[in-house]
């Protein structure tokens, strides 16, 4: 944040335009802002206040150091608006009027709109079985925002009813539902029915592009699909914005014969057997609010995202940032965010970050649950800005809240066994499509509840804190460093961490035992073994844990725990015995059993298995320690030689390097674990080196360990080392070099196609953007892959307001040569076209960036005055494509799957490519894959007769035609939009290529050829359709004449 005056600047970015409110939790500087004041919020002209709770504070002066900042406000567009913030006195708040108001009574939430919609909803969940009466608890009340939790205590099926309501009518109620019986089991019928008195003859439930009216005949629609549904009554829309990622439940609706409107919605039914542990939680929610607000994020967070001045997260949180980077390792990091969303898993395990296999498009059911790296996902978002990792850190912590977190009568607060599969138990039913975990508390399990931390400073979630609190009680007695798990040691850092978030002295006290209790197992060379015991001499060969458990060794898995946490803790403890002799004897340790590979063997260091993929957390380990006690040229050796493996197996293979198995097993020499064991008598006998031209290459997969740590050790060692050094191609002889080689040539993930096609390309000419947090940033580049022998001239366009969306468009594939391209004041470009049929005409193309779009407008110039002007125009055809935006492009998907999230506008309203008719391609046999369904199709307007394709034509026209020349796709994740629109085509069309054509016509029509002009734009946003038609109404007025005002989209002034 930028501090001008005792004021700070924010930038909102909203979902959609229109009138919100706007919540965000904003971290603010020491010394801002006190307890007891209040926040004006100016946009420059208008001043309008803010309600301010206050979440955490400052510990060295008490001032408020993040805050959940509430206002209302009125945006124009979608783009960033930036805000002041001036403290000004608190006013006492008059009492709240809202335009619903909310009781809850019991189990039944009534919720009642002035003058409007009236709404009664019943939990359905088991009966409670005891009389005990309600706890009531206020979260937060102020002018804008009412937050209350409603406690029901059970011995059997605990629950809590929580509400939030706006003062703009956003109403969302949320019911955890806690499962108190013995074992394992599965979630009961669990959901809400509400009855809407007074319904509207208006009502209809829109799932995706299928909107159906609600009569007496019960609508259904499931969530198995992945897809959402949103019930539409007059005024007021009711949504679950969650259900679609659960993958499970369904709602329902209908009328009675008395007109009164029913609905349903199961969070989950018995029949799908959804997995709940013993003390585990369960939720279900549902959200009222006027159609005209825009949609709560899965995170049931508002949907606005949040910029400041990056230094202030580095003030807050110590966050080193990185430097400017070349293209081909920005496109690095980004794979790196793009691989930890894919970690996420979905259905009854939700929000868990298993891992990152590059065949999937989510996380396995399996992972290992190490919240310890959580924080790191938090740390990241704060760096890049990247909303969605923010997202995914919260949906992590939720999930480990709900399932992972023993909650039972003894032990409680502890973290559960992460899968009971690796313990050698059955799972309940042998069901093996969730990871049930333990139905007990394990200590060296209980880790990373320092994210708990920073999920209640961006939410405000009273339940973050209270697992906060129970994690630390339970860690304060359970955890300890010298009863069997000395890596327990790594727990130092949530308390450090907390102590340093806090001030309060109890974290630190923590710290201080467990290492005082590691001090008590720790060798004369200050390592230590996994269990305490004393080093064993002369140390046999073991492959495998359960045999290494039996010895005393320095595993380096398990001591780099200690970097985790004892470098934090010395700069508190300068003088406290050891301490700092074990920060340098462990990494030293970690450094020098790394192999030069860029990895650590497991579980002795000189065992068969080299994991890679993982290595990333051991570097990081080391940057640790080098930030304490001050860096080791060896240490950067280690470090280097982790992100040279990384960098250069991910550019010249395009994917990631995950382990190299032992030459023993790829040969054939052994065949089990035992034959391997007895085939070497000591480590050294071993022969590690055959395993770079010889072992086992693993590639493709990683777990978060593997790719959260990356841009931290990245920016660490930039701060030390040239860049140059990393890119530098590796010897011949180097290991790494050898096992580049040996990776087949089976070209880039799809992952790694996605994140930037064709490499970064080379930019002729890129616009000098005047405001690239607010334009998007034009440039000009020859692809010479896509079509061998031709340059086609692309124009690439990055939109800020999309994270990670760069799209380009070929211009032209027409029948014209590209001549120049230069830039232009504003940001803008020309690019000028010979036209072949006519070589003295000039097709002359300004693009022109605009907040949140971009436009391509043509003309044609006479370059010889001696010649004619032909009476025809040439056919422009632009290529738009999306295959260098991660979100968006087809792989690593099928193509049809590309088609499915492709759209356009017909009288059903925004409709998704594969829900309309598409005709076979008339040039392709009829059994042809790409037939099957048909991969590409032509859309004629509504307007006109539908065109008949010619037996060789390269797609056929759908008999569903559009109303609008509108057409777009949505980004994978549902979240983003991008979309072509102009007011003149005919025919719109999409293709192969990930690519869409709008294909305007010259107007006027009548106008002489060089009056007339030709003129598309780019659009990309939030995925709201509403929004988009509203933009291309200002930008196309003619664009929606044809529109059909009765769907669901145009809820809109006219």
């Amino acid at each position: 944040m930028i501090r001008e005056n005792a004021k700070t600047v924010i930038w909102i970015s909203p979902a959609t335009s229109g009138r919100q409110l706007v919540r965000q939790s904003l971290p603010l500087p020491a010394g801002f802002l006190r307890e007891g004041q209040s926040l004006l919020v100016s946009d420059g002209k208008n001043h309008v206040p803010a309600s301010v709770r206050v979440l955490t504070q400052h510990p060295r002066d008490g001032s408020v150091r993040r805050a959940m900042v509430t206002f209302v406000y009125t945006f124009e567009s979608t783009e960033p608006v930036r805000f002041m913030l001036t403290p000004v006195a608190e006013k006492s708040t008059s009492r709240l009027s809202f335009p619903a108001t909310v009781r809850v009574s019991g189990e039944k939430v009534t919720i009642a709109y002035e003058g409007g919609a009236r709404l009664t909803a019943h939990l359905l969940a088991p009966p409670r079985s005891t009389s005990e009466p309600a706890r009531v608890e206020t979260v937060e009340e102020n002018a804008h925002f009412l937050w209350q939790r409603v406690i029901l205590p059970d011995p059997q099926w605990a629950r809590i009813i929580e509400v939030r309501a706006d003062v703009l009518g956003c109403v969302l109620v949320v019911a955890h539902l806690q499962r108190n019986l013995s074992g394992d089991g599965y979630a009961p019928p669990f959901g809400w029915e509400i009855r809407w008195g007074r319904a509207p003859t208006d009502v209809r439930l829109q799932q995706e592009a299928t909107v159906t009216p609600i009569s007496t005949t019960l609508v259904v629609h499931s969530f198995r699909s992945g897809q959402g549904s949103v019930l539409f009554a007059g005024d007021y829309r009711l949504y679950h914005p969650a259900a679609p990622f659960k993958r499970r439940g369904q709602a329902e609706a209908w009328r009675d014969s008395s007109g009164t409107l029913g609905y349903r919605y199961w969070r989950c039914t018995v029949d799908e057997k959804v997995p709940m542990q013993e003390s585990a939680w369960r939720r279900a929610e549902f959200v009222v609010s006027p159609s005209t607000l825009p949609a709560l994020k899965p995170t049931l967070q508002y949907p606005q995202s949040l910029r400041v001045d990056p230094r202030l997260w580095r003030e807050l949180y110590e966050i080193e940032p990185l430097p400017a980077l070349p293209p081909e390792l920005e496109k690095t990091v980004r794979y790196h965010h793009e691989a930890i969303l894919r970690s996420v898993a979905t259905g009854d395990d939700w929000g868990n970050i298993t891992g990152y296999s590059e065949d999937s498009p989510h996380g396995d059911v399996f992972g290992m649950n190490r919240l310890n790296h959580c924080p790191a996902i938090f740390e990241e978002a704060y760096r890049s800005g990247d909303p969605r990792l923010l997202e995914t850190a919260l949906l992590w912590c939720q999930n480990f809240a709900d399932l992972s977190i023993w909650w039972g009568e003894k032990d409680r607060g502890g973290t559960r066994y992460p899968n009971i599969l690796l313990i050698e138990k059955t799972p309940h039913d042998d069901n093996r499509s969730f990871m049930w975990r333990s139905n007990s508390a394990v200590n060296f399990c209980t880790k990373g509840f320092d994210a708990f931390y920073l999920a209640y400073e961006e939410t405000g979630d009273p339940r973050m804190r209270e697992v906060l609190e129970a994690q630390v009680a339970y860690a304060s007695q359970s955890v300890h460093a010298h009863q069997g798990e000395c890596r327990n040691v790594g727990v130092v850092r949530d308390f450090v961490r907390l102590y340093e978030l806090t001030g309060e002295r109890k974290y630190l006290n923590e710290a201080l035992r467990l290492f005082r209790e590691l001090r008590t197992k720790l060798w004369e060379n200050n390592l230590f073994d996994q269990g305490g015991k004393p080093p064993t001499p002369n140390l046999p060969f073991f492959d495998d844990d359960a045999t290494g458990l039996r010895y005393g060794y320095a595993k380096p898995y398990i001591i780099g725990y200690a970097l985790a946490g004892l470098p934090l803790l010395l700069r508190h403890a300068r003088r406290e015995p050891r301490l700092r002799d074990v920060v340098k004897a462990v990494s030293d340790f970690i450094a020098e059993s790394q192999y030069p590979l860029g990895g650590w063997r497991y579980p002795h260091p000189c065992s068969s298995t080299l994991i890679l993929s993982q290595a990333m957390e051991h570097a990081w380990q080391i940057t640790q320690a080098d930030r304490a006690i001050g860096v080791t040229e060896s240490h950067l050796n280690a470090v280097e030689r982790v992100l040279r493996q990384r960098i250069h197996v991910l550019r010249e293979k395009g994917t990631l390097l995950s382990a190299v198995r032992g030459w023993e097993w790829e040969t054939g020499t052994v065949k089990t674990q035992e034959e391997l064991n007895a085939l070497y008598r000591h480590p050294e006998e071993r022969d590690c080196a055959r395993d770079y031209e010889q072992g086992q290459i693993q590639l493709g997969t990683a777990p978060p360990e593997g790719l959260v740590y990356f841009t931290d050790v990245l920016a660490f060692y930039l701060r030390h080392r040239p860049l140059s050094r990393l890119l530098a191609p590796p010897s011949q002889n180097e290991p790494l070099a050898k096992v580049l080689r040996r990776i087949s040539q089976r070209g880039a993930s799809p992952l790694y196609r996605a994140t930037s096609h064709q490499e970064v390309p080379h930019m002729l000419i890129t616009a000098n953007n005047p405001n690239p947090k607010t334009l998007p940033t034009l440039a000009v580049w020859e692809d010479e892959e896509s079509s061998p022998g031709r340059k086609l001239t692309m124009v690439a366009a990055t939109f800020p307001n999309v994270p990670g969306f760069t799209c380009d468009a070929w211009c032209y594939e027409s029948d014209v040569d590209f001549v120049d391209a230069r830039a232009l004041s504003r940001g803008r470009l020309q690019l000028r076209h010979r036209w072949r049929a006519h070589p003295q005409i000039m097709l002359v193309t300004v693009v022109t960036p605009e907040p949140g779009a971009v436009e391509f407008l043509a003309h044609l110039e006479l370059t010889d005055r001696r010649g004619e002007v032909p009476p025809e125009m040439p056919f422009v055809n632009l290529c738009w494509q999306v295959r260098r935006a991660p979100a968006f492009a087809s792989k690593p998907d099928p193509y049809p799957e590309f088609v499915k999230r492709c759209f356009i506008f017909t009288a059903k309203g925004r409709t998704f490519l594969h829900q309309t008719e598409r005709r076979k391609i008339p040039v392709r046999p009829a059994d042809d894959p790409c037939n099957n369904p048909p991969w590409v199709q032509m859309y004629a307007a509504s307007w006109l007769p539908l065109p008949k394709a010619s037996p060789d034509s390269w797609a056929d026209y759908s008999p569903d035609q559009y109303t609008t020349p509108v057409i777009g796709v949505v980004s994978r994740d549902g979240k983003y939009l991008a979309a072509l629109a102009n007011d003149s085509a005919t025919v719109m069309a999409q293709a192969w290529h990930d690519c869409l054509h709008n294909n305007p016509q010259w107007t006027p029509a009548n106008a002489p050829p060089l009056k007339r002009r030709w003129r598309l734009k780019v659009y990309a946003m939030p995925n709201d359709p509403n929004a988009l038609l509203k933009q291309v109404r200002r930008h196309f007025p003619d664009a929606l004449r044809y529109l059909c005002s009765e769907h669901a989209y145009l809820k809109m002034e006219m």
